[in-house]
């Protein structure tokens, strides 16, 4: 909940600062922004070694401090490898992206590289004591440094890649120094105490499958998720992908709102349900997954009836073709938001090599699909043929692990299918409007953003835990908790 509130701040001001970007900067800033946040995400992936997964396992804080350690200097060493490619590589990286505007910015990978690496460690630490507040502070000042200063730039006239991509990374700078400074003041005497050559070589040694398998299987799975926007830039133009980036962006909002946070504090409640059984861990997963569909299955299931609507109306006339994109999108994002979340099980249950292979099949289908859509000339055909290879391979990655979790399928549409047939109805109404009697954009927008009321009105009233997580996030609003308390006076 304390993480999801902290991520919630973040993401309105995400959602509140867009439509201000969108009309500061053009589609093409978008998309070598987006570029370059391909490359070192790509990066970013392996830069702790996967060492960083590990450290919610010891049972110990003396291991699990050198862990830490371990995650620390394997970020050292990657990032002396990315300057010497990002210093003699740029120009023929961005040329080979066409988008030769890009090597201007090359020389920012290793810093960037460093700083997500450092959190990345940091970030684990931290959920593995339990300081969520903590957590959710200082992503929330990354959220207001990184939105507050690209909005500035761009009001004062810098309206170029370079601005984007800049904020971002002072943002990530701000949340891993504050993070960094809070550690050191509340645990620092264990690292001075617990660090030790010989019990980091063990931890590397004992968690030896992270770098082996798990490394390799996150690096492939964030190449085949940054294929487009290489591909679209290859065969098309950073126009192109701008209106992928803001589109795919968007749509992952539920997963930016809910997913990541119960991906974080999902791996360290299924790392001691573990212990206990299979049952308790089970039961865990199993009310996980049924809120996660629950909670992001509106939204995403909307753009994907007017997701062109929404996007005229939000961001603008410029940006329709964005909303086409998200359209196609959208299922299989649905199910990415489903399986994300639940992705440390495949930690818990050390099954790394199998999620490997899964990746490498994965990337190659998504390479094949892209490159066949580039060759016919037509953007919306390659992410139409992209979209269908995530939905076959998430769909059948989701069905693993509900198989792992010994979750009962029929169980989970059962108690989903009150949920399904509101929507149904709901979405039902909006594409009558839509193509029978051709509603205006403005209309159905609105239309849509009032009948999530009773939808999730509907979600509160049966969710005992989730009405208290409202209260709880209400209580310093007043009106909201009247508003609340008169639909659910108990």
């Amino acid at each position: 909940m304390i993480l999801v509130g902290g991520t919630t701040i973040t993401q309105v001001l995400s959602i509140l600062a867009s439509p201000v970007l969108t009309r500061l900067f053009g589609p093409e800033a978008f998309g070598l922004s987006a570029l370059f946040v391909s490359i070192t995400s790509i990066i970013s992936v392996f830069v702790c070694l996967r060492y960083e997964l590990a450290i919610m396992l010891p049972e110990t804080e003396e291991d699990a401090v050198n862990l830490v350690g371990v995650s620390i200097f394997a970020v050292i060493l990657i990032t002396l490898l990315t300057i010497p490619v990002s210093y003699f590589g740029s120009t023929s990286i961005a040329l080979w992206l066409n988008a030769p505007e890009l090597g201007a910015y090359m020389w920012l990978v290793p810093p960037t590289t460093f700083l997500s690496g450092l959190f990345l460690a940091l970030n684990y630490w931290n959920t593995r004591t339990r300081q969520f507040g903590r957590l959710a502070n200082v992503r929330v000042a990354g959220a207001v440094t990184t939105t507050g200063s690209q909005i500035g730039a761009g009001i004062a006239g810098f309206t170029n890649a370079g601005v984007l991509i800049g904020g971002s990374i002072l943002g990530s700078f701000i949340s891993t120094f504050a993070l960094m400074v809070q550690v050191w003041r509340d645990d620092s005497h264990l690292f001075r105490k617990g660090l030790h050559w010989e019990r980091m070589k063990q931890g590397i040694i004992r968690y030896r499958n992270f770098p082996l398998f798990d490394s390799w299987a996150a690096l492939l799975n964030s190449i085949s998720t940054s294929l487009p926007f290489f591909l679209l830039s290859i065969y098309f133009s950073p126009a192109i992908v701008g209106f992928y980036s803001l589109g795919n962006r968007i749509l992952k909002l539920p997963l930016g709102f809910i997913g990541s946070s119960i991906n974080q504090v999902f791996y360290q409640r299924a790392a001691e349900a573990k212990h206990k059984g299979d049952e308790a861990l089970r039961a865990l997963s199993h009310a996980i997954f049924l809120r996660l569909a629950i909670l992001g299955s509106y939204p995403i299931f909307l753009l994907m009836v007017i997701g062109q609507e929404v996007f005229i109306v939000v961001f603008g006339g410029n940006w329709a073709e964005a909303g086409v994109f998200t359209q196609i999108l959208a299922l299989w994002i649905f199910i990415t938001f489903l399986t994300n979340p639940m992705g440390p099980l495949f930690a818990v249950h050390e099954k790394q090599k199998e999620f490997l292979i899964f990746n490498i099949l994965l990337v190659i289908s998504r390479a094949a699909t892209l490159i066949i859509g580039g060759m016919t000339g037509d953007a919306r055909v390659a992410i139409f043929l992209f979209s269908a290879t995530g939905v076959i391979a998430w769909g059948a990655i989701c069905y693993w692990i509900l198989v792992l979790s010994h979750i009962s399928v029929r169980q989970l549409f059962r108690e989903f299918s009150p949920y399904l047939a509101m929507m149904t109805l709901f979405f039902g109404i909006l594409l009558a409007g839509k193509l029978l009697v051709n509603m205006r954009p403005e209309f159905l927008v609105v239309a849509g953003a009032i009948l999530s009321a009773p939808y999730y009105g509907f979600v509160l009233r049966r969710d005992p835990e989730l009405q208290k997580f409202a209260f709880a996030t209400a209580g310093k609003i007043g009106f909201v908790k009247k508003i609340l308390q008169w639909f659910f006076p108990n």
